[in-house]
């Protein structure tokens, strides 16, 4: 049987993103404490500003179309970037 994926938490995520933003420690470092793939920590991170910047924007919130769009233009940008090697 497959390895049972663990679901984060708001909470969660936002202490790995303060560990992140901080810059005490390396993204693999943090990664590593909170049992987390390096990877999933830069796609938090990448959503984690993208929702700031909205904010400081005054933005108003997305609906869930929206929402799925951003994160179906995310998908294709890492797809991208990981077919041209840019990873």
């Amino acid at each position: 049987m497959g390895k049972q994926r663990k679901s984060w938490s708001v909470e969660e995520k936002l202490a790995i993103m303060l560990a992140v933003l901080s810059e005490r420690q390396s993204v693999a470092e943090i990664a590593r404490q909170h049992g987390v793939n390096e990877n999933q920590v830069y796609r938090w991170k990448e959503q984690f500003l993208a929702a700031g910047r909205q904010g400081l924007n005054g933005a108003k919130a997305q609906t869930a179309d929206q929402r799925l769009e951003a994160e179906n233009s995310q998908l294709k940008k890492l797809l991208g970037e990981k077919a041209t090697g840019r990873w």
